[in-house]
C-alpha cells in the first residue's frame, strides 16, 4: 500500500525497490537527483492512536548467541517510516528523527482531556493531505539526513549510500 500511494501521488519520483535481504528499508524514493530511503510500517489503531513499531527485533547480535532480543531503530539508516494502517485505509510518512526508537504514535482522535500540544495528528502525516512538501523538502535538502545524490549530478563523488 505504501508503494502504491508514493507511485500514485509523486509521478515524477521513481520508487524503487531494494534487492536482496536485511536492508534497512524497504522503498527508496529518487526525485530531483536525492534518493530518500523508506521504512514501511503496518500501524494498528488503538484507542484513537496509530501506533507502530520504529525498531526492529532480532537474536543476531556478535556478542548474542541466540538468547536474548536484539532492538534495532532506524536512526541514520532510514530517512521515513511509510505507515499502512487498513483501520483507516490511509498511508503516512513519518520523518524518522520525528518518533522514538522503539515506538511510533499518530493521533486520530482528540484526547479527553483536548490536550493539543505535543501531540502528533496523523491528518498531518497523510500522503496525499499534501505531504508532498515534506518529502520535496527532504530530498532537496542539501541538508537532509540520508538523502544522497545521484551518479551525474554536481555532488557525485559522494557514495550512493552511507557505509
Amino acid at each position: 500500500m505504501v508503494l502504491a500511494r508514493l507511485v500514485e501521488t509523486f509521478p515524477d519520483a521513481q520508487v524503487l525497490v531494494p534487492f536482496g535481504e536485511n536492508c534497512r528499508y524497504d522503498l527508496v524514493m529518487e526525485m530531483n537527483n536525492r534518493f530518500v530511503r523508506v521504512q514501511c510500517k503496518t500501524g494498528r489503531l488503538r484507542d484513537g492512536v496509530i501506533k507502530f513499531n520504529t525498531c526492529s527485533l532480532t537474536y543476531h547480535h556478535p556478542s548474542n548467541r541466540g538468547t536474548r532480543e536484539y532492538r534495532h531503530n532506524y536512526r541514520g539508516q532510514a530517512d521515513l517510516f511509510g505507515i499502512y494502517c487498513s483501520d483507516t485505509r490511509q498511508v503516512y510518512l513519518v520523518p524518522v528523527a520525528d518518533v522514538g526508537t522503539n515506538l511510533g504514535a499518530l493521533r486520530v482522535v482528540p484526547t479527553r482531556n483536548n490536550q493539543a500540544k505535543k501531540i502528533r495528528w496523523a491528518k498531518d502525516y497523510e500522503v496525499q493531505a499534501g505531504l508532498a512538501h515534506l518529502v520535496e523538502q527532504l530530498i532537496c535538502n542539501e541538508q537532509a539526513v540520508g538523502s544522497i545524490p545521484t551518479p551525474g549530478s554536481s555532488h557525485s563523488q559522494l557514495p550512493l549510500l552511507p557505509p
